[in-house]
């Protein structure tokens, strides 16, 4: 699923390609140049984001994700405030929980593994963002299953709906019923939205008890009677919880799912981080990571940093050419120079995510995992946009890294991974040849990979 740099970029010279429908017509540019890609994210009015290229993420309405000019300045002023630094302290204290209750239920076993690494992560991040998403605090053991007046639980409602958007977007809803599997997507997203209503009902006639969940915030900051139109109506209510509920779900889950993976290939970076992370808890004097200690996590923060780097949520960020323009780039061997070209009106354009994070004018050696890159002053940071960038930069990205940070510095604390014999080494093969083989990866809302068996081993 991913292409090298130099598989798309290297014949034509330039970090820049184009590509012509032979059936509409329509243009199509791709870009892996730091400095372009940021001068499109500081002229945004110059390059807005096509939003008919979000519609499956429009499904429950409109959001801060789908929407431009004033609608989403309206949108970002009510959603952002509720990503607070008491969020992030509840995120961080909600996925030690979780996290330690997982690693409980396997009792005193010297060894465990799971089939799908993924399939661990998802339930992890699933509990985590329940909690401080929308106060919903669950056990790792719950097994109180579907509530009455539902037919799914509200995890399996989300699996299915974060897997099948595309469907609920082509197929028309009568014909939802023609397949046992669309019946079932069709149920799933009812089951969702009525889930959602419930949440956000149930808190708006409830007590105003102080919260620092995303919910409580968003609504906290949703209705001003001074001013109309710094409120969201009940329909981008439920579309802006839907953004927080699949965007805070499925891609911290990969996220973890693939640096875990890399983790278990790459010994020598395992032992890194392990040692790194005891340093800071014998520094703190904990047996758990600490909220407070968050910033002397670093190697931790370069792992999930490399992670995204080689497995970013997104392969693109999507925009169109408000007026024509010129686009100026570089290229590998090219030195300093650059060249531009004319980019006509309409152009929809493409910033090549994968592309740009594996540019070796800006990532020495770009196919190997080596998070130590992170941990230099002067690493590319403009090369760097696995949650965009600018005024449009992922509103969740603090909750992400908080998120992930926390996980993966307990479990790594707590447990050595390991591979399953399957993915060893086979004769002949790179280390990258065999990262590929076990980080298979398809495009559901977000990379995703489709099978993780690890090993796991308990620490002494």
């Amino acid at each position: 699923m991913r292409q090298k740099h130099a598989g798309r970029y290297g014949h034509i010279g330039w970090d820049l390609s184009a590509e012509v429908s032979v059936l509409t017509g329509t243009i199509i540019i791709s870009i892996a140049d730091a400095q372009a890609i940021q001068d499109m994210f500081l002229h945004r009015s110059r390059f807005p984001k096509p939003v008919e290229f979000y519609s499956t993420l429009q499904i429950l309405g409109d959001n801060v994700v789908v929407t431009e000019g004033d609608t989403w300045k309206r949108h970002r002023k009510i959603c952002a405030p509720s990503f607070s630094e008491q969020n992030n302290k509840l995120v961080w204290e909600e996925s030690i929980r979780v996290t330690s209750e997982a690693l409980e239920a396997w009792g005193d076993a010297t060894q465990t593994g799971t089939s799908h690494a993924a399939d661990f992560t998802m339930k992890i991040t699933l509990l985590v963002l329940a909690a401080a998403s929308f106060g919903r605090r669950v056990s790792w053991t719950d097994s109180s299953g579907t509530p009455p007046g539902h037919s799914m639980s509200f995890g399996e409602a989300v699996e299915v709906v974060a897997h099948n958007m595309a469907v609920k977007v082509a197929i028309p809803d009568p014909l939802l019923v023609l397949t046992p599997h669309w019946r079932r997507v069709r149920r799933a997203f009812a089951e969702l939205t009525q889930y959602i209503q419930e949440m956000i009902s149930q808190r708006q006639v409830g007590d105003k008890v102080v919260r620092h969940d995303l919910l409580s915030g968003l609504l906290d900051a949703s209705t001003d009677p001074a001013d109309p139109l710094l409120s969201l109506s009940q329909e981008e209510l439920l579309g802006n919880v839907f953004i927080f509920l699949m965007a805070g779900h499925e891609t911290t889950a990969n996220t973890l799912a693939f640096a875990m993976a890399l983790l278990a290939l790459c010994q020598d970076e395992q032992e890194a981080l392990f040692q790194d992370v005891q340093a800071v808890l014998q520094r703190a004097g904990s047996a758990v990571p600490r909220y407070e200690d968050i910033n002397s996590f670093k190697y931790t923060a370069a792992v999930v940093n490399e992670t995204l780097r080689l497995f970013p949520p997104a392969m693109g960020i999507p925009k169109v050419a408000a007026e024509a323009c010129t686009i100026t780039v570089g290229g590998v061997g090219k030195g300093e120079a650059r060249t531009s070209i004319s980019v006509p009106a309409g152009t929809y354009i493409t910033m090549d995510v994968n592309g740009l994070h594996r540019n070796p004018r800006y990532w020495r050696d770009p196919e190997a995992f080596r998070p130590a890159r992170f941990l230099a002053a002067d690493w590319p940071r403009d090369a760097f946009i696995a949650f965009a960038a600018g005024a449009r930069g992922c509103l969740g990205r603090r909750f992400a890294e908080v998120e992930s940070i926390s996980f993966l510095s307990l479990f790594i604390s707590r447990f050595k991974i390991d591979l399953t014999p399957e993915y060893t080494a086979r004769p002949g093969e790179t280390i990258e040849q065999q990262r590929d083989r076990l980080c298979d990866a398809t495009a559901a809302f977000s990379m995703t990979p489709l099978h993780l068996p690890l090993i796991f081993t308990r620490r002494s």
